[in-house]
């Protein structure tokens, strides 16, 4: 079992109820059906969840398994009142995750083949602007001043410049993404709901007096949610076509 780089004695109370393995007799395991795997250290807190199609593990010490009760499952979160719960939670969960996953494939899918089709020169300063919030997102994820992580970077050989540079192809797909969108976005002109539009300019621009900027954000909360139907307007109005089936590990290890 994988503890993603955790350190220290482990228990696998793992929910394979359907599976036919018992906690007593676990020492190596093999599951193959989708499941999540919770790993918790012996004092039952700081409880993770992994989720997989095939486990493959060994229990460290299954004298100490904690058992997969009503108790574990309420420990696990406050909502989950018996086991069943925890594992109807659990699939959906996983269902979600899937079902997400497999809306941005179709979309990334569609968006590709419109990337073909249509021929148009990238605004330049986009892409700038696409690549340096990549690099201010790299060294807040980092935890270290800028300037103190470009002196690391150059003890790994790198350069701002360099790192920048090998991001330049993704970014500007990420731009000639944006752009077919935001014309997409333009041609078909959603409506909006005019209750949720008037409740999301209260609550978001409850600060702001002067009539002018007023104006302006509320532009910009209108923008925001009519590109936000844009997806599901793709998804709706295209046909796609399943070539190969795969398993949930197969479709979500590229994750």
């Amino acid at each position: 079992v994988s503890t993603n780089g955790l350190t220290g004695k482990y228990i696998v109370p793992v929910c394979i109820a359907h599976s036919g393995i018992t906690v007593e007799n676990l020492q190596s395991i093999e599951v193959i059906n989708p499941l999540t795997v919770l790993i918790q250290p012996i004092n039952r807190s700081s409880i993770s969840i992994y989720t997989d199609t095939v486990l493959c593990g060994t229990v460290l010490d299954a004298r100490n398994a904690a058992v997969l009760d009503d108790e574990f499952a309420q420990d696990v979160k406050e909502e989950y009142k018996t086991v069943e719960d925890l594992k109807k939670g659990t699939r959906e969960k996983l269902e979600k995750d899937a079902e997400e996953y497999l809306k941005s494939d179709k979309v990334e899918a569609f968006l590709a083949i419109l990337e073909k089709e249509t021929k148009f020169d990238l605004p330049k300063s986009m892409v700038e602007v696409e690549l340096e919030s990549s690099w201010k997102r790299f060294v807040r994820q980092s935890g270290l001043d800028e300037e103190v992580f470009e002196k690391f970077m150059k003890m790994q050989d790198q350069t701002k410049e360099s790192i920048i540079e090998s991001w330049r192809p993704d970014a500007e797909k990420n731009v000639r993404q944006q752009l077919i969108l935001e014309e997409i976005k333009k041609k078909e002109d959603f409506p909006i709901d005019e209750e949720e539009f008037k409740k999301a300019c209260d609550e978001r621009l409850k600060n702001i007096q002067d009539e002018s900027s007023l104006e302006y954000y509320k532009g910009m909360i209108k923008d925001e949610m009519q590109f936000a139907k844009v997806v599901p307007f793709l998804l709706e109005n295209n046909n796609f076509i399943t070539k190969e089936k795969k398993s949930y590990k197969e479709f979500m290890e590229r994750v």
